[in-house]
């Protein structure tokens, strides 16, 4: 029943590993344990048993893995979502992150609760410090790692233990797809309004601490839609790109868009993906080679069911869905991962099979090629 609110990620190393984490759920009802499979073959093969890094700490913690965000040194950081209960009242009490180095030998996770709640962001800046971002009451704020790289470890003992917390936005919240990157020693992050209007970028300037978050991507107003939200973020040498959902006003369906920017200032009118449905959720983007061009991909949970679609054309024509889930009764809360060098995709997503009344963390690999 604990992968109801359990989200597993994946995430493609710079060695090309196939990283993917979630968190395991044991049917005592009283304990989860973070764990991860490494496909070294790009998906082909898997060890037979995943392995188990760190404990949810017993009768009292409970985790969720949101995110992973692969390092320059090999690592890849993961992000846990913990909880507490106190006589069955479930409350956020903060996140935390681990990492997990690309050998036999894993480490204990450190359980301390982070000072920064609704954390669902990971980022690393140039020096590899990695920073957690939360947007607890509408506030878009983060805490700095104090070592880079290992966010374990750190002069004070605790994790960020005496570091502040510093504001990005006074007025955003956070997707749960992959919406921050590293480029060029730039931290970007894309993130939407809490009355729906904007989807917005923000982007360190002059240091880690000053963030300009002007850049208007996408304004709802006076275009008949509304409730724009879940942005997803790929930056590259091609540029920016975002996708996102929004709600018609006249039909009250969903709208996946896709948007693109050359410089992260001027930004295409939105290409709808996908429209005419209900209940659309998570859309990361992910750009990579393709033949003799280029790909862009996104997955996203539609009705029970996981969808992808693709373009090959930079993103003005996209291909009819693609059911990636199969015969699962409620399908959620997916990731995608591509490996540019083979143009494999990776996803993972939660499943519910209502016969046997058990949830399953599923994994499906794909490929695209000319017909």
């Amino acid at each position: 029943e604990g992968y109801t609110n359990f989200t597993p990620a994946i995430d493609v190393e710079s060695d090309s590993d196939v990283v993917f984490a979630f968190e395991e759920y044991h049917p005592d009802g009283n304990s989860s344990f973070a764990s991860a499979w490494r496909s070294i073959d790009d998906g082909s093969t898997w060890p037979e048993n995943a392995t188990s890094f760190s404990s949810g700490g017993g009768d009292w913690n409970h985790a969720d893995v949101v995110k992973i965000f692969p390092s320059d040194i090999g690592n890849s950081y993961r992000t846990l979502h913990l909880w507490k209960d106190y006589d069955h009242t479930w409350f956020a009490t903060g996140f935390l992150a681990e990492t997990f180095p690309d050998h036999d030998s894993w480490p204990a996770g450190a359980h301390v609760t982070r000072r920064i709640t609704h954390f669902t962001e990971l980022l690393m800046d140039p020096d590899g410090y990695v920073y957690d971002i939360g947007d607890e009451n509408g506030i878009i704020h983060f805490k700095r790692s104090e070592v880079p790289y290992y966010i374990r470890e750190g002069p004070s003992g605790a994790i960020w233990s005496g570091f502040p917390t510093y504001q990005i936005s006074s007025n955003g919240y956070l997707s749960r797809a992959r919406s921050s990157t590293l480029y060029n020693d730039t931290m970007y992050l894309v993130y939407f309004t809490p009355d729906g209007t904007n989807i917005r970028l923000a982007y360190n300037t002059t240091d880690w601490q000053t963030w300009d978050t002007d850049t208007i991507i996408w304004d709802t107003t006076d275009t008949g839609k509304t409730n724009a939200r879940n942005p997803g973020l790929q930056v590259d040498d091609t540029g920016f790109h975002v996708t996102f959902v929004q709600i018609d006003m006249i039909t009250g369906f969903h709208e996946l868009c896709y948007t693109y920017s050359a410089d992260g200032a001027v930004w295409t009118d939105p290409v709808v993906i996908r429209s005419n449905v209900f209940d659309l959720l998570d859309t990361p983007v992910i750009r990579y080679d393709f033949e003799d061009g280029s790909a862009l991909g996104t997955v996203w949970q539609e009705n029970n069911r996981i969808w992808a679609a693709f373009s090959v054309d930079g993103g003005a024509m996209w291909s009819q869905p693609v059911q990636v889930s199969e015969i699962s009764d409620e399908n959620k809360q997916c990731d995608l991962a591509i490996t540019h060098d083979s143009g494999n995709w990776h996803f993972v997503w939660t499943a519910y099979n209502a016969a046997n009344d058990l949830w399953e963390i599923q994994y499906r690999r794909g490929h695209l090629e000319w017909q």
